[in-house]
């Protein structure tokens, strides 16, 4: 009888470990791939998987995982992504530190999912706050490193209208 107990509580304690450690969503970190953001913009410093790659302009998010806003907005990105395709700008999505901690950094890329940079130093952040100085934080940029748009916050709604909306309002 205690063998058999034994077994479920293991079964049991299995399912709950298999439960809890749920497969996450496919993401890619990438660390950054440039020393500064506007040499990366310009291409300059360019890779053949840069997401503005021949593209006129380049919208650049950059979240930190302590902010509240930046929470919220790493739901809304899967959006943005959809209303941008066949548009001649790309997006970069950049999770980083900003002035707080990198604590759950990775766990916020594999939430948002696709290709996220990694700004665990803060180099982007550094140059962006000359921008703006509010996280999450909406930068766009042409191709020759200059900004054209810049934003910050979370958009209210969470949709794809809501999404088409503020692109028009970056791009």
């Amino acid at each position: 009888m205690k063998a058999v107990i034994i077994i479920l509580l293991i079964g049991i304690a299995l399912l709950v470990w298999l439960n809890v450690n749920e497969p996450a969503q496919p993401f890619s970190a990438y660390d950054l791939p440039a020393k500064q953001l506007r040499a990366y913009m310009s291409r300059s410093t360019s890779t053949d998987d840069h997401p503005c790659l021949n593209r006129s302009r380049c919208l650049v998010l950059y979240m930190a995982p302590w902010c509240p806003a930046c929470r919220q907005t790493k739901r809304f990105v899967p959006y943005v992504r959809e209303a941008m395709a066949g548009q001649d700008a790309g997006l970069v999505v950049v999770v980083g530190k900003a002035w707080g901690n990198f604590n759950g950094g990775y766990d916020m890329a594999r939430d948002i999912g696709g290709q996220v940079y990694i700004d665990k130093d803060s180099r982007y952040w550094n140059e962006l706050r000359a921008e703006i100085n509010a996280v999450p934080a909406w930068v766009t940029f042409r191709s020759d490193g200059s900004v054209v748009e810049k934003e910050s916050g979370s958009p209210g709604r969470h949709d794809i209208h809501s999404a088409r909306e503020f692109l028009n309002d970056m791009l």
